[in-house]
């Protein structure tokens, strides 16, 4: 009996340094699965998806590029429309001597996922890979058990131990689509709110064009790096709030897997060989391992990482006053530079890391909202939604995440002062919400 790979490709839309394409690409047919699914937020204020319509049109162009590079290998990626255990049970129920692999994300819903199918259908059948870190998982500082719970002995732990991995090569070659393809699974294009070129779509107002997609994303590298230099000046200018080049805008492609941590790293290095290593080349180093910090945190504390009361199982005295949080929401708070950054993400999808901060702050320490609240917009409206990010980031600024220092409070005024002194950031985006 022929062997079949399903591959469940919920992110990771890449060709290059794709280790699930190059193991499951051992067997004698290959079919490559989107489960979409796109639930109501729980008990939330208003009725909103958990992905909102920039996020889905970055999607649909990840998925429009990936398809065309499979092209050439007679591959293309489906679409099933249903939850990963719906979708993935079904078709190994369905195409006889079937395997699947997924990708072995850290956050507690992949987890139950993956957990979830090895209970049904048994380790043989089960088969998970890590995609997204820039280190090998077995490797001892990763280990959840043992990991520092402050990021910068962790950090100080995987630079004096691990190195990272070396990029896989892209296959020569993928096995073929199995002969009798399920009914109900669709390309990707045939799912209105995949398809980029859905009218409905909210238009961006964002300075900066994003485009999803392993094609864009390699033409960023090659331009930030390689073109403009940027990277040279990233920690001096990576607090800025107007322009294209002040941050790497490698996140979405990350957060999407169009694009590796390791082939970023990679890239880095050969720019600090032609041009020189500097505080700033190393920031985008230290950049990185927060991210990889942010995931081993999430896959050591589970459901705790969406707990209102954090992995610090701290009270916080919150309140759920529906007006007020759609106010910020709608950047109708009432404080300028507040409302300018909350308009640019309501407009783009998009935000600074320093606006971010200062927005999550005003919420949870000025109006005493719920921070679980404002980490579900983020996950609604960012193109760069990435789960261990967004809810560790957020339980960090509300001071029940790993920070040792406590509570993060940032002053609007002052970080108006100090990001936007002659104020065209909050002139610009105050004058389109207009």
């Amino acid at each position: 009996m022929l062997k079949t790979a399903i591959v469940c490709l919920t992110q990771h839309w890449r060709i290059e340094d794709h280790p699930l394409l190059i193991d499951a690409g051992q067997l004698d047919r290959l079919l490559l699965v989107f489960p979409y699914d796109n639930p109501l937020i729980p008990d939330f204020p208003i009725e909103i998806r958990r992905k909102g319509s920039f996020r889905l049109k970055f999607i649909g162009e990840c998925l429009r590029n990936f398809d065309h590079s499979l092209q050439s290998f007679n591959q293309q990626i489906w679409v099933a429309s249903g939850t990963t255990i719906d979708v993935m049970s079904r078709l190994l129920r369905e195409i006889p001597g079937s395997v699947a692999w997924l990708s072995d994300e850290p956050t507690w819903e992949k987890q139950l996922d993956c957990q979830h199918l090895t209970n049904l259908f048994g380790r043989i059948r089960i088969h998970t890979l890590d995609a997204g870190s820039m280190f090998q998982p077995e490797s001892e500082v990763l280990n959840p058990t043992n990991c520092p719970e402050v990021f910068t002995s962790f950090r100080k732990s995987v630079e004096a131990q691990l190195q990272p991995k070396i990029p896989v090569q892209a296959p020569k070659a993928l096995p073929p689509m199995p002969d009798n393809i399920p009914e109900g699974l669709f390309c990707w294009f045939e799912i209105p709110e995949l398809n980029p070129q859905n009218t409905l779509l909210t238009e961006s107002k964002s300075t900066f064009p994003w485009k999803g997609g392993e094609t864009e994303a390699h033409k960023r590298l090659s331009y930030y790096f390689f073109e403009s230099k940027s990277a040279l000046q990233y920690k001096e200018t990576r607090n800025g709030l107007l322009g294209s080049d002040f941050s790497t805008r490698f996140s979405p492609f990350l957060a999407h897997g169009a694009l590796s941590p390791s082939i970023i790293l990679k890239k880095l290095k050969e720019f600090e060989s032609m041009e020189g290593a500097n505080a700033s080349t190393y920031w985008i180093y230290f950049e990185l391992l927060w991210r990889e910090y942010f995931r081993v945190i999430a896959r050591k504390h589970g459901p705790a990482l969406f707990y209102q009361k954090g992995i610090q199982n701290k009270n916080l005295e919150l309140c759920h006053d529906a007006l007020v949080f759609l106010q910020w929401c709608n950047g109708e708070s009432g404080h300028p530079f507040i409302d300018a950054c909350m308009t640019e993400l309501k407009h783009t999808g998009w935000l600074s890391n320093r606006g971010r901060q200062v927005v999550a702050s005003y919420l949870v320490h000025y109006k005493r909202i719920d921070w679980r609240w404002g980490a579900w917009w983020f996950e609604h409206l960012l193109i760069d939604y990435d789960p261990a990010s967004n809810w560790g980031n957020w339980q960090y600024v509300a001071g029940i995440g790993q920070d040792p220092r406590g509570t993060r409070v940032f002053n609007p005024d002052r970080q108006a002062a100090m990001y936007d002194p002659d104020g065209r950031y909050q002139s610009l985006w105050l004058k389109n919400k207009r």
